[in-house]
């Protein structure tokens, strides 16, 4: 499977698009593993997602890969069974041809499965309206959050920066910090984050809540910054119990951040530029993405003693920056 999954992205580096219509989530931790498959793809913004809105059943399986014009690979099968399968390959044009045509006539029954924005601005109200809903909140980023940003830290970068779009970016921020923190009360909200390194910091590479400059004038962290940043980190584990910060290594093939809303959103955040968000909001996939990244947080671990656990990892980073 990585091999296919290397196959496809080195496709969609080639300028190949690609059309999916998802399977019947029928067995919904089968599906939370394969989103490790598709969510590198759909990052690319070069993969449009659709389902089948109405009940299927477990009985007829089917699956059809083609490439209009070239060849055609359908697998069918009966439930369960592997004794019955049946596999076939062509790159007869006619019948390439009539696969083609059924697969627009069962895309004509779908409906899209994410939403796709490509301008910053939607991004802020996208990620501010999932932020303060109601429901459990679990979010896995390159960078800290906005949402723990401390105040003193959004009044400095307001003040010293000339760039509109960021003095309006944080104003809404210091403006939701009571939203926030009131959402804290009643709310789990699992902040699954990738540390800087203090070099990667102390040269200016980090980017302030986010992984890559967005407009002229980006502000970087420096180590008083960041330091004023995973202090407002380690207040809001000591005021909120709801609240968990679970420190995670980069393995190398994540390239994207996301956040779940367990009352129906998620959106995906590519973390290269062109910027890039998805917005899901099938409940399957929704389902699927939480149940993905919990799996994560739980490996790593984020409650019990795992809460002091990773209390000390910022406390020792902080020791770092203060060298």
């Amino acid at each position: 499977m990585k091999q296919f999954q290397a196959n496809l992205l080195e496709l969609i580096e080639r300028g190949f698009s690609f059309w999916q219509i998802m399977p019947a989530v029928n067995f919904l931790p089968r599906y939370a593993e394969a989103l490790r498959f598709w969510l590198p793809l759909y990052s690319t913004g070069r993969v449009e997602v659709f389902y089948y809105p109405r009940l299927r059943d477990n009985l007829y399986r089917r699956s059809m890969v083609i490439l209009p014009g070239h060849y055609v690979h359908v697998s069918s099968s009966i439930g369960m069974n592997n004794s019955s399968n049946i596999t076939m390959y062509s790159t007869d044009r006619k019948i390439v041809g009539a696969y083609v045509a059924q697969f627009k006539e069962h895309l004509a029954l779908c409906r899209p499965a994410l939403s796709v924005y490509t301008d910053v601005r939607d991004f802020t109200r996208n990620y501010s309206e999932i932020s303060l809903e109601q429901g459990n909140h679990i979010h896995m980023a390159f960078a800290l959050s906005p949402n723990t940003i401390p105040r003193e830290l959004i009044e400095q970068i307001i003040q010293e920066t000339d760039n509109p779009d960021w003095k309006s970016a944080f104003q809404d921020n210091l403006e939701q910090i009571p939203q926030f923190e009131e959402l804290l009360k009643s709310t789990q909200y699992i902040d699954m984050v990738k540390l800087a390194s203090p070099e990667e910091i102390r040269t200016g590479k980090v980017y302030i809540t986010s992984t890559y400059k967005i407009f002229p004038g980006h502000p970087v962290y420096t180590p008083e910054t960041y330091i004023m940043h995973l202090k407002n980190i380690l207040r809001l584990m000591e005021q909120y119990e709801n609240y968990y910060f679970v420190p995670y290594k980069d393995n190398g093939r994540e390239n994207y951040n996301l956040i779940v809303n367990s009352e129906g959103t998620a959106l995906l955040f590519r973390t290269s530029a062109p910027p890039l968000m998805l917005k899901m909001q099938r409940p399957e996939l929704v389902m699927a993405c939480q149940e993905y990244l919990m799996h994560k947080a739980e490996q790593i671990g984020y409650d019990g003693i795992y809460k002091e656990k990773n209390r000390l990892v910022i406390q020792g980073l902080i020791k770092e920056l203060q060298r």
